[in-house]
């Protein structure tokens, strides 16, 4: 393939996949809730999310809680959002998978803590 072509031809192919990604960029609020056999458990949570040039950053959080965490391996491919993320209390590692509808998303939280599996819906709203 002609090296002049293909320069012209990579920058319109990622242009093209990322059009389709949802944008996600912002403040986002919610919560989790674990149901386990004790009980719900609900966690409001803020989200905060960058991008910038194809790259996906951001922070979560307890809401009114000073101190979030950074997420890792971000990614948005059509309307789904993955992330990884560890509190603050723990090194356990958190896989969040996220539906983006509109000005919502919701999905599930999963992981290891203490030995447990957790699996936890999530439900946030664009804060505006």
């Amino acid at each position: 393939m002609n090296f002049k072509l293909l320069k012209w031809i990579l920058p319109i192919a990622l242009l093209a996949l990322t059009a389709n990604a949802a944008d996600v960029a912002g403040k986002w609020s919610g919560a989790i809730v674990i149901d386990d056999s004790g009980g719900k458990i609900e966690v409001p949570i803020d989200l905060s999310l960058e991008q910038k040039a194809g790259a996906l950053s951001g922070k979560i959080g307890r809401s009114r809680d000073a101190e979030s965490v950074e997420i890792r391996n971000a990614k948005v491919e059509g309307d789904k959002l993955t992330f990884e993320s560890s509190s603050t209390e723990s090194s356990a590692v958190m896989t969040f998978t996220l539906t983006v509808q509109g000005e919502q998303m919701r999905g599930e939280m999963k992981g290891v803590a203490q030995g447990n599996d957790i699996v936890a819906k999530v439900s946030l709203s664009r804060v505006k």
